[in-house]
């Protein structure tokens, strides 16, 4: 039996058919290399052609050293590694988070069901999480026109050995990029000033500041020094409304991700410990984890406008690395999940079993007799 993988042509209405090479002398030997040129329309191929055609090129089939498909599991031992990799250092993440991952920072275009099985064949339990809120109320979602427009504060409580902290983030609501944060002893309207203050002259000022209605940040009687350091600096002061913590959605979030992947798994005996890791797992939060509401991208991505340079970047990875991985699946191996217009997807394949052609396209087989080499 011999297979060959076809591979659609992003921007082009040609399909290339890669046959993997072989002895000519052998009936069954995949020697035979054909293209497959076609006319899409919206439901699907409407005219198909066969023809003899050419080897892949060089460069492109050189690209499979990227963690080629391997038999019957529909991924690499590399694959199933970079996930598994990704579960212990994240244990709160899932499928989709650890596909956004290796999307990100290796130009893999794994399926999440994919993920989810090597995750069940490993022991983990997967739990799905409704991300809709909870209440008949309908969920107004916002998000800042562009960086800088808007930073959201808030404190969280955490514990440092037997003593109670606390730890202030300062968000960009465009970018989900923490500009600032700081490990103390209570949330105080001083250590909020201080954290905004080196968060501006590192980013640059925000038009809005955008809080909730702690102490910290809003007085009762008089205004505090956090009120008076915004007018000063004539930078808008937000307030949610009171017991709505839906309205700071990604500060609640970032939060959220904190204590579940630092607070949870880790004890520190000391403060200055746990501030070293605090400053790390910020710089990891900013530029090494693929966020799931920036479509995959990184805060840092976003923050620093070089979102489109990265899409470019991945997409280019992606398509060479389809490519190369078309002529080396076995038949009915899972492949890459393609979901963007613009990268490359397997689309059919042609098999040779004892003589006999058979062609599998969207996972139908249909019979095309015997074949004579």
């Amino acid at each position: 039996m011999f297979f060959c993988s076809t591979v659609l042509n992003p921007g082009s209405s040609a399909l290339t058919v890669y046959v993997p090479g072989g002895s000519a002398s052998s009936r069954n030997s995949p020697t035979a290399l054909v293209v497959v040129v076609c006319k899409p329309c919206k439901l699907g191929l409407d005219a198909v052609t066969v023809a003899p055609g050419v080897a892949a090129p060089a460069e492109e089939v050189g690209a499979a050293g990227l963690a080629p498909v391997g038999p019957g599991k529909g991924l690499s031992a590399v694959e199933v590694e970079a996930i598994l990799e990704l579960k212990k250092k994240h244990p709160s993440m899932g499928p989709a988070q650890i596909r956004a991952q290796l999307k990100r920072f290796r130009g893999w275009r794994v399926a999440t069901k994919a993920i989810a099985s090597v995750l069940r064949r490993h022991g983990y339990r997967l739990v799905h999480t409704g991300s809709r809120p909870e209440g008949d109320e309908e969920p107004q979602r916002f998000e800042a026109p562009r960086r800088n427009a808007i930073w959201q504060l808030d404190f969280t409580e955490v514990r440092v050995g037997p003593e109670r902290r606390f730890v202030l983030f300062v968000l960009d609501d465009h970018s989900r990029f923490v500009v600032g944060h700081a490990l103390c002893e209570e949330p105080s309207s001083e250590v909020a000033v201080a954290t905004l203050k080196a968060a501006i002259a590192r980013h640059g000022k925000p038009e809005a500041a955008y809080t909730d209605r702690g102490g910290a940040f809003l007085a009762w009687r008089d205004r505090s020094g956090f009120q008076r350091y915004l007018e000063e600096e004539l930078i808008e002061h937000h307030v949610s409304r009171p017991y709505r913590p839906q309205g700071r959605g990604k500060v609640e979030a970032l939060i959220g991700t904190l204590q579940r992947e630092l607070w949870q798994v880790r004890h520190f005996e000391s403060v200055e410990e746990a501030a070293r890791a605090l400053s790390a797992w910020v710089d990891e939060y900013n530029h090494r984890r693929a966020h799931m509401g920036l479509d995959g991208l990184t805060p840092a991505d976003r923050f620093f406008g070089r979102a489109d340079e990265v899409r470019a970047a991945l997409e280019a990875r992606a398509r060479g690395r389809a490519v190369a991985l078309a002529g080396q699946a076995p038949a009915g191996a899972l492949l890459e999940e393609g979901t963007d217009a613009v990268a490359a997807v397997e689309v059919l394949r042609i098999c040779l079993i004892d003589g006999q052609a058979e062609l599998r396209l969207f996972g139908a087989r249909i019979p095309l007799g015997r074949v004579s080499l």
